[in-house]
């Protein structure tokens, strides 16, 4: 058998580069060699050990799910009826995965993406119940740049459950890549005003670049106070919190909210939270919406917007590194070192 290297994690921050067989595929998977894997915000509780129930060493590969690379071999038995499970399962449109060919370039969501080959199941599930998903990448997408398919899918699916309408006034807590992808979204969407909120210099920065109307530095003053004083004392029609794991950033979120408001938690938790405002939350009328994933139609629009420019990607990739220093990149991204926002693993 063909050997292929993996990164495991073998415990907290203890990332380890091995050789391991290359996957065995059947007739319905596709095996696509990986050539820019991304590092994604919900990969870092593994590799922190803050999720609840987690046991180490973690399988090969995993959590990496954030991948594009070219197809070395094509699934073959899939009928029609098997496809359209597949689109109810992946959310991959049935014409996407028929098109695939051997050699075309891909998006790839499967969960032990930190290797050098993926297998992707056409039907199946991965041990954390998603289903696996290949999408065909345009020629002028780079596989830095198709990492991002996924995300901006998801982000996407976040603005429309946001509501947001013309002349509304937005606030993005945490510039991070989904906060920026966000950022840019909105003003598509027609938003007036968009507050960025974020306590690094380099974030705050890009997030004016890319269409940030006003920044707020959380470390030096108050994002409830700031947001009040821009909006003359109204607050936002709607916040988004793209931060996840602790209660300080969705309480703001909520506080900095109008009346009858919109606030959509997008980041990532992985255990329940302490001291969740819940009267500022009720006293307001707000609705509040979580986002997770993203809909065929979603990963459609992400497409036609990497396609058309109208999103930014090169400005968010801030680290590219080789396969055998993943474990720093996990480090840089962590801690967000060197003014991180997105680190690119390229294969």
């Amino acid at each position: 058998m063909q050997k292929m290297k993996v990164a495991t994690i073998y415990s907290p921050y203890d990332v380890r580069i091995e050789e391991v067989e290359k996957p065995e595929v059947g007739p319905r998977d596709f095996l696509v060699k990986l050539r820019s894997v991304a590092l994604c915000g919900s990969d870092l509780p593994y590799y922190k050990g803050t999720l609840l129930g987690i046991t180490y060493p973690l399988p090969p590969g995993e959590p990496g799910h954030e991948c594009a690379g070219e197809v070395v071999k094509v699934a073959e038995d899939l009928p029609d009826e098997l496809l359209q499970i597949v689109e109810q399962c992946s959310g991959v449109p049935v014409h996407k995965i028929k098109e695939i060919m051997e050699g075309d370039r891909v998006y790839v969501e499967v969960h032990n993406a930190y290797a050098e080959y993926a297998k992707v199941p056409v039907i199946g599930e991965t041990r954390h119940g998603f289903a696996p998903r290949i999408f065909e990448l345009p020629e002028s997408i780079s596989f830095d740049e198709g990492t991002f398919l996924g995300l901006l899918a998801s982000t996407i699916h976040c603005i429309k459950l946001a509501e947001i309408k013309l002349g509304d006034d937005v606030a993005i807590f945490g510039l991070g890549p989904t906060g920026l992808l966000m950022t840019q979204l909105a003003r598509i969407q027609g938003a007036d005003n968009i507050i960025g909120v974020d306590l690094m210099k380099e974030r705050l920065k890009l997030g004016e670049e890319l269409g940030a109307s006003e920044v707020v530095n959380a470390s030096d003053e108050d994002p409830f106070e700031k947001v009040r004083e821009l909006t003359h004392g109204k607050g936002v029609d709607v916040a988004i919190e793209a931060v996840g794991q602790v209660s300080e950033t969705i309480n703001q979120a909520i506080k900095s909210t109008k009346k009858g408001g919109n606030v959509v938690s997008f980041g990532v938790y992985s255990k329940p939270i302490d001291n969740f405002d819940i009267h500022e939350y009720y006293s307001r009328q707000l609705t509040l919406k979580a986002s997770l994933g993203n809909t065929p139609h979603e990963l459609i629009l992400a497409e036609e917007l990497l396609i058309s420019g109208r999103v930014k990607l090169k400005p968010l990739i801030t680290h590219r590194l080789p396969f055998h220093k993943i474990g720093k990149g996990l480090e840089i991204f962590d801690k967000k070192l060197e003014g991180a926002v997105k680190v690119i693993i390229q294969c």
